[in-house]
């Protein structure tokens, strides 16, 4: 499976056929369900790319990047705030933990041989972010997502109505909402 406009095209029931009004749609919807759960776990789960984070010293042996690289990474110090950044030895450290399970919190450690120097944005590392291939439980979820939102469009956002004879409800879709807890309650960290 893949998070492409055919799977998407095919996961929400609609002719695999190009349709210049339709395919649009299904990619914006794709580009902002994709934005909303990068954004609300904190994770990039496009392909490589390169990344820069400026990072606090911890004074301990670990040092904690936002993600899992994909790749090396280069880790540069400096004595404060406006000094020129010097590049630390990768002798001196490494990077630990299983990077092809990226839940591991361990993946993204960069593990010292003496405590990283305390102190404030004084390491800058950088690496390539992203995964090889999209990790299934988000890429279910975006599926659903846009499956969700198309088929819902013109409707109230989350409300289903039933109407039996004189007996007439309406209900928030729960059952649809689901999927979303789950799967950010298995992927949201708290910043660090």
């Amino acid at each position: 499976m893949a998070f492409d406009l055919a799977t998407v095209k095919a996961w929400i029931g609609l002719p695999a056929a190009a349709d210049a009004v339709v395919d649009p749609q299904i990619s914006e919807l794709m580009a902002r369900a994709l934005d909303a759960v990068q954004h609300e776990l904190d994770w990039y789960f496009g392909a490589s790319r390169p990344a820069v984070e400026i990072l606090d010293g911890t004074g301990t042996r670990a040092l904690w990047l936002r993600q899992p690289p994909l790749s090396g990474v280069a880790v540069y110090e400096r004595a404060g705030v406006g000094a020129a950044w010097t590049l630390v030895s990768a002798a001196d450290y490494e990077a630990s933990g299983d990077t092809s399970q990226p839940m591991t919190a361990m993946g993204r450690a960069l593990f010292n041989v003496v405590n990283w120097t305390a102190g404030v944005r004084n390491y800058k590392a950088n690496y390539d972010e992203g995964f090889t291939t999209m990790p299934g439980d988000i890429e279910q979820l975006l599926l659903d997502l846009v499956k969700g939102k198309w088929q819902g469009r013109g409707a109230i956002p989350g409300m289903k109505s039933e109407t039996i004879g004189d007996y007439a409800y309406t209900r928030g879709d729960l059952e649809e909402t689901q999927g979303w807890f789950s799967v950010v309650a298995r992927w949201k960290r708290g910043r660090i």
